[in-house]
């Protein structure tokens, strides 16, 4: 388990990096101020370069969410399927050793 959480977090680790040294290119490479029109906002002027690293940084977090999320569903599913597992696998004991009683019971 110890692995993965490791490997989790050297990918996060070079998703930043990377996000990071795109930031810094955009930002050397920024051009003239645009508007961005949102639909409850008033219009706000911001630069291209910003503009992309809050885009990309929201994306980012959003799927993060989502991601964790997913996590934790599968793992209650996991835990229902368990708890159904050790339900079915009591009753399957006590058919069997009813089974048994009634065969020694004929003999």
């Amino acid at each position: 388990m110890a692995m993965g959480k490791l490997k989790l977090f050297f990918i996060v680790l070079c998703v930043l990096v990377l996000g990071g040294v795109a930031g810094a290119f955009i930002m050397a490479n920024n051009g003239a101020a645009v508007s961005v029109d949102l639909l409850f906002f008033a219009p706000i002027n911001i630069k291209p370069g910003v503009l992309s690293l809050y885009c990309f940084f929201t994306g980012l977090f959003l799927g993060i969410c989502l991601a964790s999320v997913y996590i934790v569903l599968q793992r209650f599913e996991l835990m229902t399927a368990k708890r159904v597992n050790k339900k079915n696998k009591k009753q399957i004991t006590g058919l069997e050793e009813q089974l048994t009683n009634d065969a020694s019971r004929i003999d």
